[in-house]
């Protein structure tokens, strides 16, 4: 996978995913709202990414988040 950036409206079809596995891109920022409209998600990978910014409104609408993998790893 070689995922730069994650669109806002990207996971709209997906509002039953529970389970987000993002590892291993190239995702470097994170949106604003770039989830909002998972709210049954409960887990959220990035390990092995290039985050270097999260915009401050990233994470609305994850209301069952319970774990967040490796968010901060930069290569």
């Amino acid at each position: 996978n070689y995922i730069k950036y994650l669109q806002v409206g990207l996971f709209d079809q997906n509002i039953n995913l529970n389970i987000l596995n993002l590892d291993s891109n190239k995702i470097e920022i994170l949106k604003n709202k770039s989830f909002s409209t998972l709210a049954k998600l409960v887990r959220l990978s990035f390990r092995y990414n290039s985050i270097i910014q999260i915009e401050s409104d990233a994470f609305v609408g994850l209301k069952m988040l319970k774990r967040l993998y490796n968010i901060l790893y930069k290569r």
